[in-house]
């Protein structure tokens, strides 16, 4: 499986998608149309999770994020989920959020609602 890259715009954030178990999802996620760009992203988890790494790191380290990411940013983390409770990965979720950011830290405390694997919340002086 090869990896994916897609760097960052002013709308689109930055991808690294490795197969050897890196998934980063970092800066602004309020592209034109979402399912469009997110469609090769989710092509590709759903590629990885046929064959995970034994360990699988994501880091989600978003500034803001529109309503149809969110709902891309679940489906991901939905699938990582399933590879999580079969035991076919283990999955060490990060979400970013900066210390001054309440907004963001309650959006990441959310996604960790929705799913059963834990999502380590990390704050830092800026993304």
């Amino acid at each position: 499986m090869s990896n994916l890259s897609i760097p960052e715009t002013e709308k689109s954030p930055e991808i690294i998608l490795n197969s050897d178990g890196l998934i980063s999802i970092k800066g602004k996620a309020i592209p034109d149309n979402a399912f469009h760009f997110f469609a090769p992203v989710l092509d590709w988890v759903t590629e990885y999770c046929k064959k995970p790494a034994p360990v699988t790191k994501v880091e989600l380290a978003l500034e803001y994020y529109n309503t149809s990411s969110s709902k891309i940013l679940i489906s991901i983390l939905r699938n990582l989920d399933h590879l999580h409770k079969t035991g076919a990965s283990k999955i060490l979720t990060q979400w970013f959020f900066e210390t001054d950011d309440d907004d963001m830290e309650e959006s990441g405390q959310d996604f960790q609602r929705m799913v059963s694997m834990p999502i380590t919340m990390v704050a830092v002086e800026s993304l």
